[in-house]
């Protein structure tokens, strides 16, 4: 683990702070230096080194005594943190946990949080052939989805009484917040849409739900791929689509995708 961290390239010429989050190499570690320093400023000395317990051997640990058992918050909260900012560690994080709770033995977590993805999915009416399933974040070039797929989920999600609402908080809000603050501000889409964005070189998507000036709440679905354009223009016509979406109610037959 290393408290150095080297920034290449250019940004824009703004008045404004330019802000980035990355992410660190060791999450344990990095948790236990914040901690000891904290410790520390609290008056508490902790002695020796620290060490993430992946990269110790069990039996060399001798004796242990329990000092603290930390719950995290419910789901519902770190979904918002993961779905507004594209909290990728926190993804791959849920993922794993997925996977651990499988009672299938002898399975690796990953591949059976895939499974249970799979199943799920499957009972919501998607095809096994509509999804590819690759990591828990997305970035793997090797993850699939197709719009159909990401439509059954939010009218799943939508026609949930128990789940809608909270799923709905995670989103992020067109101009307000998370990574679509920016977009479309001060239009009259402006808190209209709440939408989840994925993107990547070349991948430019956008999946949620839009409120139209007539009042019809609409899902819709926006994916780009293989594009030989900046992700900006992508942007702009997806933003022109969000437009239109909002100033035109939908008739009831026709699905907006």
């Amino acid at each position: 683990f290393s408290r150095t961290l080297e920034v290449t390239g250019s940004v824009p010429r703004a008045e404004r702070d330019y802000v980035r989050a990355v992410s660190v190499d060791n999450p344990t570690r990095a948790f236990l230096l914040a901690f000891r320093a904290a410790l520390g400023r609290a008056g508490i000395t902790i002695a020796g080194d620290i060490a993430d317990i992946d990269d110790v051997a069990v039996e060399s640990l001798g004796a242990r005594r329990l000092l603290l058992i930390h719950e995290s918050p419910p789901l519902r909260e770190l979904a918002v943190r993961l779905m507004k900012v594209s909290q990728n560690l926190i993804a791959e994080t849920l993922q794993a946990r997925i996977g651990l709770a499988s009672d299938v033995p002898d399975v690796d977590p990953l591949a059976a949080a895939r499974g249970a993805y799979e199943r799920t999915l499957a009972g919501w009416g998607v095809p096994a052939d509509d999804l590819v399933i690759a990591d828990g974040s997305g970035l793997s070039r090797y993850d699939f989805v197709t719009a159909d797929a990401l439509m059954a989920v939010l009218r799943r999600m939508a026609a949930d009484p128990r789940d809608a609402a909270a799923f709905e908080a995670t989103l992020p809000i067109l101009g307000v917040d998370g990574t679509l603050e920016r977009r479309l501000r001060g239009t009259r889409a402006e808190g209209r849409v709440r939408a989840k964005t994925g993107s990547m070189s070349n991948v430019r998507a956008l999946a949620g739900y839009v409120t139209t000036l007539a009042g019809e709440r609409l899902a819709f679905v926006i994916i780009a791929n293989n594009f030989k354009v900046r992700g900006s223009t992508i942007d702009a016509v997806t933003d022109r689509a969000l437009t239109a979406l909002v100033a035109k109610a939908r008739d009831a037959d026709v699905d907006s995708r």
